[in-house]
């Protein structure tokens, strides 16, 4: 008898549980056009300054888009460039998702050392 309601129990929790996960969802979201405000101005003007205090708010920072910013590209493989024995071929691999091209090939002079990081452009 007792285990007869336990399962009961157990059953209507799990089902439970894994409905409020159902509803949950993941939301990105992009605007080309201007980023979002991070800084908003709260010192509004009092009542005498301002037609019944109804000024609107206004951002005082906004966001940088994150698809003007270079990203992070990693060092993979080097080899010798067939044209020129003084330079090295470099390839880095950026760093994120949907990147377009994911690698991408430098050229060292002088027989120089590739860096393990720098900065690249994003998608062209």
């Amino acid at each position: 008898m007792k285990l007869e309601i336990m399962k009961k129990v157990l059953f209507i929790f799990v089902f439970f549980m894994s409905s409020n996960i159902s509803f949950a969802e993941g939301r990105m979201y992009e605007n080309k056009k201007e980023p979002h405000c991070t800084l908003w101005d709260t010192m509004r003007l009092k009542w005498p300054q301002t037609i019944m205090g109804r000024e609107k708010i206004k951002c005082r920072r906004r966001a940088t888009l994150s698809n003007t910013t270079p990203v992070t590209c990693r060092y993979k493989s080097w080899k010798w460039n067939d044209d020129d024995p003084t330079q090295r071929m470099c390839t880095y691999v950026k760093a994120g998702s949907r990147m377009d091209p994911p690698t991408v090939t430098i050229v060292i002079e002088n027989k120089g050392a590739c860096p393990k990081e720098y900065k690249c452009a994003r998608n062209k």
